[in-house]
């Protein structure tokens, strides 16, 4: 007899799943499981945004803090439903527009309608030397057969010769001031060669000012620049560096183009192991196909020029073509690693020069294209600059550099960039004052400390001074005192505490509270003119007995 078989175990059903259970599983099936791929996408980004955060660890390593070259006013703007303000959105740090800077017809303008007390220029030739007038002579006299008069004892004294032009300054010419020059005659020697200039007695007149962005896009110093020349003679543009790291850098007042092929090098990072930065702390490295190309200005300040000076270093044996106006010179490159200097003497006008390496690797440090009369105003700036960051560059390069292109007086003017810094006021100051040192070894030159100007922060839904800019401010003045310098308080020139929400508020501040519109720019360079004509003007008074 058979046993009976058990009927067979039922399959087990499907589990019933929902709709969009099934659309999910079915979706997986087919387009894979997304979240091991937002797993690595989001440890990719964690990586990145750490490696954004790292550098602001610690002050060594500034040089890599990308996110303050990054200008997040637009967005802020857009965020908070803010109108920019008056003149368009800023391009770069400091308010520089696009385009070509040195063609801005409204720029030049609004530069000559600001010191109305000079309806032209009033620099005067060299060797044009004030005298003063012939004293009168003695009446005849006025009856016939009158006696005539008895010879007076006293001497006659000579009147005093009017001051010439450029040194007649106005109320107007310095306008309303909320600081004025800490230390004046700390600054002595340059007003001399101001009064001298005015005379006649000489021809040029430099000034060295050394700087971070208000500085690189050339902005405060083109306002410099502009009012100086047009009261004691335009030296032409002065120096400026071959290529630049950032678009940032510009020039006014010039036609400034270097193309892709140079490397360009500033002392910030310190790479270069010879510590050669060149006189304007940037030297740009090229090699065969490196060019850059200068003109002077079609319209506005910079039109003529009448000298042209290379600076570069030796690092290897090369060849540079130099075309100026067309006629094309080759001039041979020696790998000594010395520093090298070059002029050429041009008829007083337009110019366009171009230079370019053929062969080899140049070190070219900078281009000066200027003339031989007047008022120089080079403008040294940095993107991104630390006083301290100059320590990078070797003491005897400089002292050469220096050497070679003496000034009447040197300008320093940092401190924006380092706020954040965490460093004490002894060591602040020393390292400041080392730096002085290094870029004043001439120390009959005169010295100019300029303060920061005033960064905003938002606190409780307004714009209050940052209590850093104060303390850095202090800091500065003590400074100034240390090393023998004159001392001018950029943030008091403003309007003092608060003064940037007001300024952004007016279209002379961009929304990142720390830089300036070009209309801000014109408003502090005006100032800093004024003060720098009120400190004049007290000068004559003190020598007017001499």
């Amino acid at each position: 007899m058979t046993e009976p078989t058990a009927p067979p175990a039922p399959e087990p059903s499907a589990p019933t799943t929902p709709d969009h259970d099934r659309r999910g599983v079915v979706a997986r099936d087919v387009l894979g499981d997304p979240r091991p791929a937002l797993r690595e996408f989001g440890l990719v980004a964690a990586v990145f945004a750490l490696l954004w955060v790292i550098p602001y660890a610690h002050p060594v390593m500034e040089d890599y803090r990308y996110l303050d070259l990054i200008d997040f006013s637009p967005l802020a703007r857009a965020v908070t439903f803010t109108k920019p303000p008056a003149g368009g959105a800023a391009a770069i740090p400091g308010g520089v527009p696009p385009g070509d800077v040195a063609e801005n017809i409204d720029e030049a303008a609004a530069l000559a309608a600001l010191d109305p007390s000079l309806k032209q220029p009033v620099a005067p030739s060299p060797g044009a030397v004030a005298k003063a007038p012939t004293p009168p002579k003695a009446k005849a006299p006025t009856s016939p057969g009158a006696p005539p008069s008895a010879p007076t004892t006293a001497p006659v004294k000579p009147a005093r010769a009017p001051l010439p032009g450029a040194l007649q300054i106005t109320d107007e010419t310095i306008g309303k001031l909320s600081a004025t020059l800490e230390h004046p005659e700390r600054m002595d020697a340059f007003f001399a060669a101001l009064v001298a200039r005015a005379k006649g007695e000489r021809e040029l007149v430099r000034v060295r000012h050394y700087g971070d962005s208000h500085l690189a896009n050339d902005g405060l110093s083109l306002v410099l620049r502009v009012l100086l020349q047009r009261r004691f003679g335009d030296g032409g543009h002065g120096y400026m560096l071959a290529a630049s790291r950032t678009k940032w850098y510009r020039r006014k007042g010039v036609r400034w183009a270097p193309n892709a092929v140079w490397k360009a090098r500033n002392y910030l990072g310190g790479s270069q192991r010879d510590g050669a930065y060149g006189y304007g702390g940037g030297a740009a490295i090229g090699t065969a196909g490196a060019q850059v190309r200068v003109r002077t200005s079609k319209k506005g300040p910079g039109q003529k020029a009448n000298r042209l000076e290379l600076f570069w270093r030796g690092i290897a044996p090369a060849a540079m073509q130099v075309r100026i106006d067309g006629k094309t010179e080759v001039v041979k490159v020696k790998g000594d690693k010395k520093d090298t200097f070059r002029s050429w003497e041009l008829k007083d006008g337009a110019h366009d020069v171009r230079v370019r390496v053929t062969r080899g690797r140049v070190k070219l440090l900078g281009i000066a294209l200027e003339r031989d009369s007047g008022l120089i105003y080079d403008s040294l700036g940095i993107v991104g600059a630390r006083a301290r960051r100059w320590l990078n560059a070797n003491a005897d390069h400089m002292a050469l550099q220096l050497k070679h292109r003496p000034t009447q007086l040197v300008v320093f003017n940092y401190g924006g960039n380092s706020l954040g810094d965490r460093i004490s006021k002894e060591r602040y100051i020393d390292r400041y004052a080392k730096v002085v040192e290094r870029l004043r070894p001439n120390k009959a030159e005169a010295c100019l400390i300029i303060g920061p100007t005033d960064h905003g922060k938002k606190k409780r839904g307004r714009v209050i001074s940052d209590p850093k800019s104060a303390r850095m401010i202090g800091w500065q003045r003590t400074l100034a005192d240390k090393v023998g310098c004159a001392f001018l308080d950029s943030r008091g020139l403003m309007g003092g505490a608060g003064s940037m929400g007001r300024w952004v508020k007016q279209g002379l501040g961009w929304a990142d509270y720390s830089h300036l519109t070009p209309k801000g720019q014109r408003a502090l360079g005006k100032a800093m003119y004024g003060a720098w004509m009120h400190g004049l003007r007290a000068y004559l008074k003190r020598t007017a007995g001499e």
